[in-house]
């Protein structure tokens, strides 16, 4: 669902000027596409990562353990636990409302 709304920023920001002087055509959507599949790619990628994870983690009887490297860094640097979950909530790529859609 995020990716939708990103995109929609995403559209609206880039197609509304040529919406509105009469000069969408389509390279302005191929525009778009260029600059949102790499995103929509990554993310759906994590997000299959994370299900695998998870459903290892399921049909487990024993404890998931991290490799020792990815302990010791997360011990060091616990904030990066939250990183996942920006990256798919934010994504790599954030995108805003623009400045003439935000009155």
């Amino acid at each position: 669902m995020n990716l939708a709304i990103q995109d929609g920023a995403a559209a609206g920001r880039m197609l509304a000027p040529a919406l509105l002087d009469g000069t969408l055509s389509d390279r302005h959507a191929l525009a778009l596409q260029r600059r949102h599949a790499p995103v929509a790619v990554a993310t759906q990628a994590a997000q299959r990562l994370m299900h695998r994870g998870v459903a290892r983690l399921l049909r487990s009887e024993t404890a998931l353990t991290l490799p020792r490297p990815a302990a010791t860094l997360l011990r060091a640097a616990p904030g990066l636990t939250a990183l996942p979950a920006w990256l798919l909530g934010v994504g790599p790529r954030p995108e805003h409302a623009p400045e003439f859609a935000r009155h």
